[in-house]
């Protein structure tokens, strides 16, 4: 979200919230950029943040909202969300990227989301889309970017910008509990019929970027 608005204005863009000046843009019917990433540090990240907005203390152990997970009885699907973008892609109003490519190469994903949104960029915008747009930048403005209680059990602090990185999910779960999350969702994405290649983006030792693939439709 803070990406495609720092383009949009040039990197200049100043908001309180950032939810006052971009929408989920799931919700949208307008140009898309869809970030998909690997399912098992997505676990980690919607538990510690619902956890924050929502439950609190009374958050269930990590083994129950596992379960949850993989019999489909929580309020969003990962598998949906990744097959819903994936069909799509090649749609000209459709960019996939992963979280995973965006955090590897920060400025070849702005470049990448600029001329998706044909947005040509100076020098210097390119600079100040790119340093707004970075990890730091963001923690250190989290009030522009702090998620709602949502609940009187909600944390005081609550980040949205946390650790900012990828493939950490052990600080959560086993290696067996992994392993759990990369079987329900290679099993549920072949049930729902999607080609998308799971083992050669985040099940094998040596991950394939999918940005390519999807820019050809955007």
């Amino acid at each position: 979200m803070q990406i495609a608005f720092q383009i949009a204005t040039r990197g200049a863009g100043e908001f309180r919230h950032i939810h006052e000046v971009v929408p989920w843009p799931d919700w949208t019917k307008q140009d898309m950029v869809v970030p998909l990433r690997d399912p098992k540090d997505a676990f980690v990240s919607s538990y510690l943040f619902i956890r924050d907005v929502i439950f609190g203390p009374l958050m269930p152990p990590v083994p129950v909202w596992l379960r949850m997970f993989c019999e489909g009885t929580m309020p969003f699907s990962w598998s949906d969300h990744v097959d819903g973008a994936w069909r799509h892609r090649h749609l000209p109003n459709v960019l996939v990227l992963t979280y995973e490519d965006m955090q590897k190469d920060p400025p070849a994903a702005v470049r990448t989301i600029a001329a998706f949104l044909g947005v040509a960029l100076t020098r210097d915008e390119f600079a100040r889309v790119c340093e707004k747009s970075s990890f730091a930048s963001m923690q250190e403005a989290n009030h522009k970017f702090t998620p709602p209680a949502l609940s009187p059990w909600a944390a005081t602090t609550r980040w949205m910008m946390r650790r900012g990185v990828s493939g950490g999910s052990s600080e959560l779960l086993s290696a067996g509990q992994q392993r759990v999350i990369d079987d329900h969702c290679r099993a549920d994405l072949q049930r729902l019929g999607s080609d998308f290649p799971y083992d050669g983006v985040w099940g094998a030792t040596s991950p394939v970027p999918v940005q390519p693939a999807a820019a050809e439709g955007g």
